[in-house]
């Protein structure tokens, strides 16, 4: 709950930034004219460009086409197309490069600079001043863009480095376990061999049979009634 709350509150502070930034945009002008309310016309772009933000994780590139047909028409509706005003666009051209492949992403942000700049150029005027801005225009996505890819590298490194540390601290685990394990099994199989010479109990000696050694005193009765008797007689 903690982590969701923290992601809503940056991503409203996010768009309330973005739509602040494309009203201020709003209420630039190319002649001496006063500055004053912005128009409309700018809260109408604002408003559209700025709801979409919410859903560039999910799908970035509708997200950056919206953004970027918003930009559109911001010269045929009386306004000036400065950076500030296409700000949700470069805030989803970071999200793309971060979130997509390096040449889907370099692809679409190619195709936005290349749209807002086109539009920029048929429907507004020809000057200095007029290129400049169309310059500054195309190259912030762009910029948001390496900008985005550059964390996006950054993150898979640090990435790897974790896993590379995961999968030796795992090494060293199993090989502790390893020898623990022969160390167990060496001890158990000495005290199995020495266990016959320790034992505390005496052995017993079985006995022997009677031999031909055995004493005299030893033998059977009848052998001494035997030798008394007196020898045959032929």
């Amino acid at each position: 709950m903690t982590n969701r709350g923290g992601a809503r509150r940056r991503e409203a502070a996010l768009t309330a930034t973005a739509f602040t930034l494309c009203l201020v945009g709003g209420v630039v002008r190319v002649d001496d004219t006063p500055l004053s309310w912005p128009p409309a016309a700018v809260y109408l772009i604002a408003v559209v460009s700025c709801a979409v933000l919410p859903l560039r994780h999910r799908a970035p590139l509708a997200v950056l086409a919206a953004t970027t047909v918003c930009g559109m028409f911001v010269v045929p509706l009386g306004l000036v197309l400065t950076p500030i005003v296409v700000a949700p666009a470069v805030v989803t051209a970071y999200t793309l490069a971060v979130h997509t492949e390096r040449r889907t992403a370099s692809g679409a942000l190619l195709v936005s600079a290349g749209l807002l700049a086109g539009s920029n150029l048929v429907f507004g005027d020809v000057s200095w001043e007029h290129a400049s801005r169309t310059g500054a225009v195309v190259a912030f996505p762009l910029v948001a863009g390496v900008l985005g890819r550059s964390a996006r590298n950054r993150r898979a490194y640090l990435a790897a480095v974790e896993e590379r540390a995961w999968r030796a601290e795992k090494d060293r685990e199993s090989e502790a376990r390893r020898r623990v394990a022969e160390e167990r099994c060496a001890s158990r199989g000495s005290c199995t061999i020495s266990w016959p010479i320790r034992s505390p109990w005496p052995t017993r000696r079985r006995r022997s049979p009677p031999t031909s050694s055995t004493p005299a005193r030893n033998r059977p009765a009848r052998a001494c009634v035997n030798s008394s008797a007196p020898p045959a007689t032929r």
